[in-house]
């Protein structure tokens, strides 16, 4: 068990190991973890959490998610308005295709004399 103390802060950790073979890795990995563990120190908070703060940060947070909203939005019209150009283009293309064949076959018939 390793404990690390601090002014405002008290930091408890237990490894648990089971010593079997066929849990050998994972009881060496532990072993390291708690190793590594007990080698951090704890130093001074580097920000002062308050409410303000968190608020503020919210705040920021719902700006962000609103304007995500938005280009959401209008990426969504602007894929639309694509596929409907898409659709309108296939149509065009499907229409002269048509044209092209009947004019072919009418050719031929003409060409074959009937």
């Amino acid at each position: 068990m390793h404990c690390v103390h601090n002014m405002n802060l008290s930091l408890f950790s237990q490894v648990t190991i089971c010593p079997t073979e066929s849990t050998a890795d994972e009881a060496m990995s532990s072993l390291y973890f708690a190793q590594r563990l007990r080698s951090i120190e704890m130093g001074v908070a580097a920000k002062k959490i308050t409410v303000k703060n968190i608020q503020d940060d919210n705040k920021k947070l719902q700006q962000k998610i609103n304007g995500l909203l938005q280009w959401r939005k209008k990426t969504i019209t602007e894929l639309e308005e694509l596929r409907n150009a898409s659709k309108t283009k296939e149509k065009h293309t499907a229409r002269r295709e048509d044209q092209q064949e009947r004019m072919y076959k009418q050719r031929t018939l003409d060409l074959e004399g009937r």
